[in-house]
């Protein structure tokens, strides 16, 4: 697979992006195929990048999705992404990476383990994953630390209470990221200057 793209490329470097769709549930959580998306079987896929540049046979542990896929690659690039462009770039190219995955799963297929147009919003962290539900799913918050086969739902422990509170703000909070913004108008009136307390009075004994 390397051998190829750089024999077809000897004065450029080339670059192999290896990747894969969401998973499926071979029976854990008493599900069968693809399903809702909060579990480790469906979110948790392979990423591999080969470049001539960075670090090489290392495995990582940084949290990704596939928007900042697009997004590294244009940042390593030095290409400027255009408005809208959602995802982050990753630490192979020089940038931050993510504190959270965020998933969104909505479908209109009726289910009837769950409900009519089930929803549920997930943000997967290093030790936390709490999920919120429409429908008969209970709210979840799972300790993937202390419990990887997330088989115990700590969403109403007293003990962890602030770190709910803060999970739920941080799910909010990228919930309101994503919402495209774009197409912006084609011309923004510039905002008009601000008056000082002189000019304010004296609008104010004008008017």
């Amino acid at each position: 697979m390397q051998r190829r793209p750089r024999q077809a490329n000897k004065k450029r470097p080339s670059f192999i992006l290896f990747t894969a769709d969401r998973g499926d549930y071979p029976g854990e959580h008493r599900m069968l195929f693809k399903d809702t998306e909060q579990h480790d079987s469906l979110s948790h896929v392979p990423f591999i990048w080969v470049g001539p540049k960075g670090a090489k046979g290392e495995r990582s542990q940084e949290i990704a999705q596939m928007p900042d896929i697009g997004t590294t690659i244009l940042e390593h690039a030095r290409v400027e992404a255009p408005v809208g462009k959602q995802g982050v770039a990753l630490s192979l190219a020089g940038g931050q990476g993510r504190e959270a995955a965020h998933i969104q799963f909505e479908t209109q297929r009726t289910q009837e383990a769950l409900c009519t147009l089930p929803c549920v919003h997930t943000t997967i962290h290093d030790r936390w994953r709490p999920s919120i539900s429409l429908g008969k799913c209970p709210n979840e918050r799972i300790d993937l630390v202390d419990d990887p086969g997330e088989r115990t739902n700590r969403w109403d422990s007293a003990a962890h209470a602030d770190i709910r509170s803060r999970l739920i703000e941080g799910l909010a909070e990228l919930d309101i990221a994503v919402v495209n913004r774009v197409p912006l108008p084609t011309a923004q009136p510039s905002p008009a200057p601000a008056l000082s307390p002189t000019e304010c009075s004296s609008a104010a004994s004008d008017s």
